[in-house]
C-alpha cells in the first residue's frame, strides 16, 4: 500500500515539475506587431504618467509601422513617434517636417512601414528615470533584419514630468539575435 501511495505522489511530483518547466523554460514572449489582438485598446497616442516603457515604445514602433502607410491617418503614424520624442530630442531634431524626413532616411528607413518588430531585451530603473530596450524589426520584402536600441527617461519636470519619453533610437549591428541581449542594450 506504501508502495502505491509513493507512486502516486512521485507522479504528482513530476507532473508539477513538468508543468513548472514548461511554464519558465518556454521561449519569451515578444511584443510584435501582428499580435494585437481586435479587442485590445489602440497604442497611446501621447504621453501620459501611466505609461510604462514597453508602452511607449510599443506606440512608437506602430506608429513607424503605420508611417509607412499612405492610406493611414497621420495621427497614428509619424505624429505618434514625435508626440514620444522628448522635448530636448524633438528640440534637436525638429521641426516635425524635418523629423518626419530624418527618420524615413538611412539609417532609421527600416523602421518606416517594417512589417513586424520584438523587444528582445528592456532594462529600466524607475528610481533614476531611465530605461533601454534592443529592439528587432523586420523589413523589406527579403524580410530583412535590423536591430535598434530605444532610450528612455521619464523627467520629473516640464512639459513631460513623469512621463516616459524617448531620448534617442540608433541602430546597432548584429548578424543574429544576441545570446545575450543585456550586454548590447
Amino acid at each position: 500500500m506504501q508502495w502505491v501511495i509513493s507512486t502516486s505522489l512521485t507522479t504528482t511530483l513530476i507532473a508539477a515539475v513538468l508543468c513548472l518547466s514548461a511554464t519558465f523554460l518556454m521561449p519569451a514572449r515578444h511584443a510584435r506587431a501582428q499580435d494585437a489582438e481586435p479587442d485590445v485598446a489602440p497604442p497611446a497616442q501621447a504621453p501620459a504618467p501611466e505609461l510604462l516603457p514597453l508602452e511607449v515604445i510599443l506606440a512608437q514602433l506602430t506608429g513607424l509601422q503605420n508611417a509607412g502607410d499612405p492610406e493611414a491617418p497621420e495621427e497614428t503614424g509619424m505624429r505618434v513617434v514625435w508626440n514620444f520624442a522628448a522635448p530636448a530630442n524633438r528640440e534637436v531634431t525638429g521641426p516635425f517636417e524635418r523629423f518626419d524626413a530624418m527618420v524615413r532616411a538611412h539609417p532609421f528607413a527600416p523602421l518606416v512601414g517594417h512589417h513586424s518588430h520584438e523587444v528582445a531585451h528592456l532594462t529600466q530603473d524607475p528610481e533614476l528615470g531611465v530605461a533601454q530596450a534592443l529592439i528587432a524589426v523586420t523589413h523589406g520584402p527579403d524580410r530583412e533584419t535590423a536591430w535598434f536600441v530605444w532610450r528612455l527617461s521619464r523627467p520629473v519636470e516640464g512639459e513631460s514630468a513623469n512621463c516616459w519619453v524617448t531620448d534617442a533610437v540608433y541602430p546597432v549591428e548584429l548578424d543574429d539575435e544576441p545570446s545575450d541581449p543585456g550586454q548590447i542594450a
